[in-house]
């Protein structure tokens, strides 16, 4: 039976080996990493399946990229602007405090700018 790509799956797919060959890494590599088959990651590459939530966040850590590019291909470390890396560093991290903070500034920044 053959089995065509899910047309979201195939960009994810495409993201996923784009970064991968980006980072130099290898099917085999990445797949022990993920504690998955070769197949399955050749699968998830072109679009034939999906990777569980929990494996894509590990992928995510794996390729040193973020779930906004994998899932929408948009990558928050483009700017028009020069965002200082400590700010990107808190905006792509896990930590939700210090993301909650830079939003209180931001938004009391935006109060004082339209006074």
């Amino acid at each position: 039976m053959h089995r065509t790509a899910n047309p979201l799956y195939w960009d994810i797919g495409t993201r996923i080996s784009g970064l991968r060959h980006k980072r130099r890494l290898t099917q085999a590599q990445v797949s022990e990493q993920l504690d998955i088959t070769v197949k399955h990651l050749s699968e998830v590459e072109r679009g034939l399946t999906s990777l569980s939530l929990e494996k894509l966040v590990l992928l995510c850590s794996i390729l040193d990229t973020d779930m906004e590019y994998l899932i929408r291909g948009n990558d928050i470390t483009k700017h028009s602007v020069d965002i200082p890396d400590y700010i990107m560093t808190i905006l792509k991290s896990n930590n939700a405090r210090q993301k909650q903070l830079l939003q209180d500034y931001f938004q009391m920044f935006q109060r004082i700018k339209d006074n």
